[in-house]
């Protein structure tokens, strides 16, 4: 008979004593809170001549009914949801897609840990590229490049085509991390922020319980995973050309201003 144990796992404890103090005390959500700025905007020197004028224009932020309205609100959304449906349903499915290739278990593993490591380093590399180059842009160039991991996965009968499967597939999601975490404050300000991502990543959680799901009925109905590996590569296309229209909005008073 099975009989349950008093012992507990003192991972949980770990994190309540040690890591939520370091949270409360070092994590911040405000550049203002520690005397930073946000991207973009400058610091005004104070100057006898400044004495008593008005503060800078502060940012712009939109609601979530008027990010709803805009074109940039929902290809973003969209790239999200595709991105999460996508990744998740690859990674769920990678040992099965890899076996039909031949490709064993311990190296469909190895293959698996050099992700990260390779999605880190691009992250930190993305994160100077969106300083200089629109954040959309980038983000349409690494769904792109995403376009060619499907495209691999079916051809990849070797060591070396998982080897280099696994560095384009991380390349490209530390390239697309960073753009989507940057667009929605950029685009919509960051004092509805909170309403606005909770619509998005509802998106994005929906995507990626759909993902693995399709990925299982394909194999079931044809007897392999190649179709369902093509749609992906069209849907990181249709998701490229989705990131590029989302340019920055434009709201209807600064448009009759112009």
């Amino acid at each position: 008979m099975y009989r349950r144990t008093a012992s507990r796992s003192p991972l949980g404890v770990a994190l309540i004593v040690f890591f939520v103090p370091l949270a409360f005390w070092l994590v911040r959500d405000r550049p203002e809170d520690v005397g930073l700025l946000p991207d973009g905007r400058r610091a005004v020197p104070e100057t006898p001549e400044r004495a008593g004028a008005p503060e800078p224009a502060a940012e712009h932020s939109w609601t979530l009914r008027e990010a709803v309205r805009t074109r940039a609100f929902w290809c973003v959304m969209i790239c999200g949801a595709v991105m999460a449906m996508v990744l998740t349903g690859i990674t769920f499915q990678l040992f099965p897609i890899l076996a039909e290739r031949g490709i064993d278990r311990t190296t469909t593993a190895f293959m698996l840990s050099l992700v990260p490591v390779i999605s880190f380093v691009c992250s930190l590399i993305a994160g100077f590229v969106v300083e200089r180059v629109r954040a959309h842009l980038v983000l349409g160039l690494a769904f792109l490049l995403c376009a060619a991991t499907p495209v691999m996965l079916m051809h990849a009968g070797s060591m070396a085509a998982v080897i280099l499967f696994a560095a384009t597939w991380g390349i490209a999601q530390g390239f697309m991390n960073i753009p989507l975490g940057v667009l929605w404050p950029n685009y919509f300000g960051r004092r509805h922020l909170a309403g606005i991502q909770g619509v998005t990543h509802t998106a994005m959680v929906i995507g990626s319980a759909l993902g693995p799901v399709q990925f299982g009925w394909a194999f079931d109905r044809f007897g392999s995973y190649d179709s369902v590996l093509l749609a992906s590569a069209g849907i990181w296309v249709l998701g490229a050309a989705l990131a590029f229209l989302a340019t920055p909005p434009v709201r209807r008073m600064e448009k009759d201003a112009a």
